[in-house]
């Protein structure tokens, strides 16, 4: 049977030794429920559209061709809202242009020369313009006036967005193509008046005849011609 009464200094002794290792318990149990509770994180190196790491203080890309909604959700712009996005005027309030050279309205959809000039797809002459020779060098610049339509001949690109500035040197004219393939492309202007129109010249190269659709205009020589190659 052991001898359950120790001296005293023994006893003294030992009872260090237990609180250090209680001490080292409480300690170690902190520690692991410290670990517990911090937030797990993956070291995953940020990284941009094209899968290259991003340094520090670099922006993300922002994401192309979505828009929010009113409920703050993305969706996928459509083919209109992207042409709209990417257009621009060459003369003020005549029709857009997209960066593929379609000249389209004002609703992204593209235009067409073939059909009525009051067709919703037709290209829209501007209004009158206050200072026409301020307009960009790529505007080719005609002048009506009584008998005769200067330059009496110009050259486009076949397919390509072309931009007119009609000018009256003197009294009511109105600019028209013969040819039906540009029926919807007209300019009526007053004496002293210049307006613009944007549209996409017809692909086939040729001659396409240009004159003055007042009666009796034509025939004292208002017409021209417009070159497509």
């Amino acid at each position: 049977m052991m001898n359950e009464n120790q001296p005293e200094g023994k006893k003294s002794k030992a009872l260090p030794i237990i609180i250090a290792i209680i001490a080292v318990l409480v300690l170690a149990l902190i520690v692991v429920l410290a670990i517990n509770k911090a937030p797990k994180t993956e070291n995953i190196p940020a990284s941009n559209q094209t899968g290259e790491e991003m340094e520090e203080g670099d922006v993300p890309p922002i994401e192309e061709d979505v828009t929010m909604t009113e409920d703050g959700e993305e969706r996928e712009l459509t083919v209109e809202e992207q042409r709209l996005e990417e257009a621009v005027e060459v003369v003020t309030g005549a029709n857009l242009v997209t960066e593929d050279d379609v000249v389209i309205t004002k609703t992204g959809e593209e235009t067409r020369t073939d059909v009525k000039s009051s067709d919703p797809l037709a290209p829209k002459q501007t209004r009158p313009i206050d200072n026409p020779e301020e307009l960009s060098a790529e505007v080719i610049k005609i002048t009506m006036s009584t008998g005769s339509i200067e330059p009496a001949e110009f050259t486009v690109k076949a397919g390509s967005a072309v931009s007119l500035a009609v000018t009256s040197a003197d009294k009511t004219h109105v600019f028209k193509f013969k040819d039906p393939i540009l029926k919807a492309v007209g300019v009526g202007i007053m004496g002293g008046e210049t307006r613009a129109i944007t549209f996409n010249a017809p692909e086939t190269p040729g001659n396409y005849e240009i004159f003055c659709d007042i009666p009796g205009h034509e025939a004292r020589g208002e017409a021209a011609v417009m070159i497509v190659e």
